[in-house]
């Protein structure tokens, strides 16, 4: 495992060589149980200040940059903060706490958090899986939570009752910390007949504040009424898109997102743009990937894309509650099917499969539906064909009670005929070296060219045409001259 990753740029010049390894039995370390799930709540990200982050090493398997189309720039630093952030935060990653309801920076329950800017970069955070479970993967599940936070415009929108309190006999006075620049937001509570503070109308909205003022109430009457101030959004929205890629075994990089074969599975969008709502605004995503191939020592990385939308400010969404599981297997699976077969009579034909599985692999040849006897490896060879052998061949493999049939194949049995006919000398030979006629009975086949002279050659056609009133055929032309020539310089060619 690499300590670090300091640039992106170093990251898409050299293979990655940690991620989250998923196996068939055990999860210890950075691993996960193909019969699991990998669950990241990102609670051991800092509480408090600016701290480092490091690729794949802050948190294992996982990846930030930003980047305007592709990521190219590391994140090196991560912010602890309230969801409510001021100015404008563009280019930052956060630390965030899990409940946007909660703005106090230092709950110990967090989220990971972007600012993207559009015009300097959206932020993109990425997890890297490799199958290590000796199976092919052909399916997962990821749900996740994203939360959306608040890029303000420096005034308050409105106020939010958390808790009415008890024992009021008039309505309290709303007590707004005070703004920077002396512009102050206010508020009027109500109260209703319980004695309990049942709302509270904005009166002002101030300006100049950095973050949320803090909200409190005249307790002279009463006693445990708590608000927030709720800051007015600034005219941008977030999306945050999830896509998903595969690679070869640390070949895996975010080089050339924007154009290299990476998948959307899923995009949500806050579309608040003006107005604010309750803070703990967020969407909850599951997303199942069907039809997918990972075969045994491949990677897939998952990437959320965190992008600005709107044109001014900006705005920040977190990352939270991470599920990956139901990592579908073939078990067994098919690597590689097995290939058609063309042989002229008399010699061999090889069939081939490659198969994985995590329990003990059999096989059974089969020919036309039908299993042939004693053909029980991952190889069946016909020793010399004849053209009783000319058919359509599978193979079934079983594991652990599981089977799967391979992809049917022809074997094609050609016959040698020895033909005499005007052909052009070897040293001029193109394909096709003749043209060949043939009526529509498959019986007489003339070969015609305008050379002066004849060549010995072997035509060998298929006993069973392919095509009604066709047979595709091999042409061996024997180089030397009038009669058999010399057989060493043959030259074969496909018609």
């Amino acid at each position: 495992m690499r300590s670090s990753l300091l640039t992106l740029l170093t990251l898409l010049s050299a293979p990655l060589q940690a991620q989250i390894s998923i196996t068939s039995s055990g999860a210890t370390g950075n691993s996960v149980n193909a019969s699991g799930a990998y669950v990241q709540n990102f609670n051991t990200l800092p509480t408090s200040g600016t701290n480092a982050w490091s690729n794949n090493t802050t948190l294992p398997g996982w990846y930030a940059a930003t980047g305007v189309s592709d990521p190219n720039t590391d994140y090196t630093t991560i912010v602890s903060s309230s969801p409510n952030i001021g100015g404008n935060p563009a280019g930052t990653l956060y630390s965030m706490p899990q409940h946007f309801d909660n703005n106090t920076a230092t709950s110990s329950y967090r989220a990971l958090g972007f600012a993207p800017s559009g015009g300097t970069g959206n932020g993109h955070a990425a997890l890297r899986f490799v199958n290590n479970t000796g199976s092919v993967l052909t399916g997962l599940t990821v749900s996740y939570e994203i939360r959306w936070g608040y890029s303000q415009d420096n005034s308050v929108d409105s106020f939010d009752l958390i808790a009415g309190g008890s024992g009021y006999t008039t309505p309290p006075t709303v007590i707004v910390t005070p703004s920077p620049t002396a512009v102050n937001a206010t508020g009027t509570a109500t109260t209703n007949s319980s004695s309990n503070v049942n709302g509270i109308t904005k009166t002002a909205s101030g300006s100049g504040y950095t973050s949320a003022p803090a909200v409190t109430f005249d307790s002279a009457s009463g006693s445990n009424a708590s608000a927030r101030a709720i800051m007015k959004l600034a005219s941008s929205s977030n999306s945050v898109t999830l896509s998903a890629k595969t690679f070869t075994a640390g070949t895996g990089t975010l080089a050339g997102f924007s154009t290299a074969g990476w998948t959307t599975i899923s995009s949500v969008t806050n579309s608040n743009t003006t107005t604010s709502s309750v803070p703990d605004d967020w969407n909850y995503v599951t997303q199942t990937l069907s039809n997918l191939n990972i075969a045994p020592g491949q990677e897939i990385w998952l990437d959320w894309q965190f992008k600005k939308e709107g044109t001014t400010g900006s705005s920040v969404a977190a990352l939270d509650n991470l599920r990956v599981y139901d990592f579908g297997k073939n078990d067994p699976a098919i690597l590689t099917q097995p290939t058609p077969q063309s042989v002229i009579l008399g010699n061999s034909a090889k069939l081939s499969v490659t198969a994985s599985s995590s329990n003990t692999l059999t096989y059974q040849w089969r020919k036309n539906g039908s299993n042939i006897s004693g053909a029980t490896a991952s190889t069946y060879t016909i020793a010399s064909a004849q053209p009783a052998d000319v058919a359509s061949y599978d193979v079934v493999v079983t594991s652990g009670g599981n089977t799967v049939i391979s992809t049917a194949v022809p074997v094609q049995v050609f016959s040698r005929m020895a033909v005499r006919g005007p052909v052009a000398s070897a040293a001029s030979v193109t394909a096709p070296a003749a043209t060949y006629t043939q009526d529509a009975t498959l019986g007489d086949i003339t070969v015609t060219n305008t050379a002066a002279y004849s060549n010995k050659f072997d035509l060998y056609v298929p006993d069973s045409p392919v095509v009604a009133g066709t047979r595709p055929a091999v042409v061996v032309i024997h180089g030397g001259g009038g009669n058999d020539g010399d057989k060493t310089d043959t030259r074969e060619v496909q018609a």
